[in-house]
Formats: C-alpha cells, sequence, structure tokens
C-alpha cells in the first residue's frame, strides 16, 4: 500500500485527526467527526463508549466532534487532564451533571443544539465557554468556578440558567446575548462580574446576588425591567459600573 493510499484512510478532519476515516463519511471523517453518526443506535453507543472511556484519560481532545443524542451524556465524569471541545457539536439535551474539571476546560465554539445541564459540575482552573451557541437551555446552577469563567461573545437563545453558582474569580460575559431570561439569582461573584456589551434581550435577574468586587456593566442593554432585589454590594454602589443615573433609580442602586 502506498503512503498516500495509506494517508487517504485517515481522518479528513482539518486539526489532524489520527482516526481513522469511517467508512460511511462521505467526506472521509471518523465516526467522531462525523455528523451522520447518529444513524444508528450502534454507532451512537460507539461515539459515547469512547468519549466515556477518553474523559478517564489525561489531556482530551474532543474538538470538532459531533456527539449525538444521549441520555447519559458525561454525568459524574472526572476530568482529571485538560479537556477541548472546540467546535463540538451536541445534537441534543447534554448531561454534564455533577462533572469535575480538574484542570483547564475549553467549550470554545460549541454549539448545543439542545438544553446543555451542568448542574453542581465544578471547574477547578480556566475555563471558556466563548462564542458558544446555547439552543437550548443552559442549565449552571450550583456549580462552582474556581478560576476564571469565560463566556465572552456567547449567546444564550433561552433560560441562560446560573442560580446559587460561585465564581470565585472573574466571571467574563462580554458582548454576550441572552435572548431569554439570564437568571443569576442567589449567584455569587467573588472577583469581578463583568457584563460589558452583554445584550438582555428579555429579564435579567440578579435578585440575591453578592458582588464581592466590581460589577461592569458598561455598554449593557437591558430591553427588559432588570431584577437587583436583596443584591450585596460588598463594596458599595460606587463597585456598579456602566449604570445611567436612571437606571440606578430604576434599580434602586
Amino acid at each position: 500500500m502506498s503512503i498516500k493510499s495509506a494517508m487517504q484512510k485517515i481522518c479528513s478532519y482539518s486539526c489532524g485527526c489520527p482516526e481513522p476515516a469511517w467508512d460511511k463519511s462521505s467526506s472521509g471523517l471518523c465516526i467522531f467527526h462525523d455528523h451522520g453518526n447518529s444513524i444508528d443506535s450502534g454507532c451512537v453507543d460507539v461515539v459515547w463508549n469512547a468519549a466515556r472511556s477518553k474523559s478517564r484519560t489525561t489531556d482530551v481532545d474532543f474538538s470538532g466532534w459531533h456527539f449525538p443524542v444521549d441520555d447519559e451524556g458525561f454525568k459524574g465524569a472526572v476530568f482529571n487532564g485538560s479537556v477541548d471541545f472546540s467546535n463540538a457539536v451536541f445534537d441534543g439535551a447534554v448531561r454534564f451533571l455533577g462533572v469535575v474539571f480538574k484542570n483547564r476546560a475549553k467549550f470554545d465554539g460549541v454549539t448545543f443544539n439542545g438544553h446543555a445541564r451542568f448542574w453542581h459540575s465544578i471547574f477547578e482552573k480556566v475555563v471558556s465557554f466563548e462564542s458558544v451557541t446555547f439552543r437550548g437551555e443552559a442549565e449552571f446552577g450550583g456549580a462552582r468556578f474556581t478560576d476564571r469563567a469565560l463566556f465572552n461573545h456567547s449567546c444564550f437563545r433561552h433560560l441562560g440558567g446560573f442560580g446559587g453558582v460561585v465564581f470565585e474569580n472573574d466571571a467574563e460575559f462580554r458582548d454576550a446575548s441572552f435572548r431569554a431570561l439570564a437568571d443569576f439569582e442567589g449567584a455569587v461573584f467573588k472577583k469581578t462580574a463583568i457584563f460589558e456589551q452583554v445584550q438582555f434581550k428579555k429579564n435579567a435577574n440578579f435578585s440575591r446576588s453578592v458582588i464581592e468586587s466590581y460589577f461592569m456593566l458598561e455598554g449593557a442593554v437591558f430591553n427588559g425591567p432588570p431584577m437587583f432585589d436583596g443584591i450585596t454590594l460588598q463594596q458599595g454602589h460606587n463597585a456598579v459600573l456602566g449604570i445611567t443615573p436612571e437606571m440606578r433609580k430604576l434599580i434602586a442602586l
């Protein structure tokens, strides 16, 4: 067999995936990257069994993977090494319930076509959800971010649920868009909460949240009435930046 013909049997994904090309892929992709991998339950099992197995190793690369619908997802998984989901696509609802990310996690450019459930997950290092499309509800209730949490330029088309989340480092949502309720009720921001240029298309709920440092809202647009009942500003009202005098009156700051 020539070197050329051997190379043709390797996945054609642009980032140099070493997996063999799938014989059912018209694009020469492996079963993990090809969007046709939901063709039957057998293919779905191959993808998810491999994904869950890889999650137990160190430094996992899921970039560009296509994850078909699965009821279990990564529920209860522990990622000991870094994990890269950049530009992956999740076809339906996916569960990251109680998942522990012990190293850096990247979800940049991911598309969640169904509900993304990260309830009570723990992120021990920097995590980036930049330029992510959440087409279903994004639910992070009870999660803990030990290091920086980056959600810049992401789009939340349904509920953006961050109720009770603890951000121990900077929380960055620059230029994000919330098309439905942005729910941060009871969230704790131990460092800077950055919501510059954010589009709140409907309601934004920050009731009973705790802001221990600065609350940066420069350029933020509220199309619905924001809720700030019972908010705690440990640095005082001057820690809220970018609010007009009219908005200060409206939200009683």
